[in-house]
């Protein structure tokens, strides 16, 4: 395609660089105005490594969603079952995508696979300095998950006490 997605935000960037942050009178408008255009400098830059990046972040997301799910059934059947399972199953069978939006949008429902068991793994992580064992999966998953997910964990370890 051309202009390719890469070339439009360079052009956006050029655009806001050139035309309209010299054309602002307000000094907030353009202080908005420069953070806009050094947001499309970032995508322009790392437009090339967001693709290979997400697709390893879901590889070794989908790795240890099915290493947790093993976990989940052999050590916790009951807790494993019904919607749990399903969103957890349904995250780890989602087709793996070519584009960079369906990269997203299967990263996405890693994400929530791996909040969901973190949801339930919850209750055997100590909420002091957790075992190494406890410590090592938990933290995993929060690496992976991305830093959203670190204030539902403290909701969930308040949850369960």
């Amino acid at each position: 395609m051309r202009p390719s997605i890469k070339e439009m935000l360079a052009g956006m960037h050029h655009t806001m660089q050139h035309e309209v942050i010299p054309e602002l009178s307000s000094p907030h408008a353009a202080l908005q105005a420069r953070g806009v255009a050094r947001l499309l400098k970032y995508l322009v830059d790392g437009w090339d490594g967001f693709q290979p990046a997400l697709e390893e972040e879901n590889r070794r997301a989908r790795q240890l969603l099915q290493r947790v799910s093993g976990f989940l059934e052999s050590s916790h059947p009951r807790s494993f079952s019904g919607p749990a399972r399903e969103s957890i199953t349904a995250a780890l069978a989602y087709p793996r995508g070519r584009t960079l939006e369906s990269l997203n949008e299967s990263n996405l429902r890693l994400r929530a696979g791996l909040c969901r068991a973190l949801e339930l793994l919850g209750p055997t992580l100590p909420p002091g300095p957790p075992r190494r064992r406890g410590e090592s999966l938990k933290k995993a998953i929060l690496r992976l998950a991305g830093e959203g997910v670190e204030g539902e964990m403290e909701a969930i370890r308040k949850k369960n006490g």
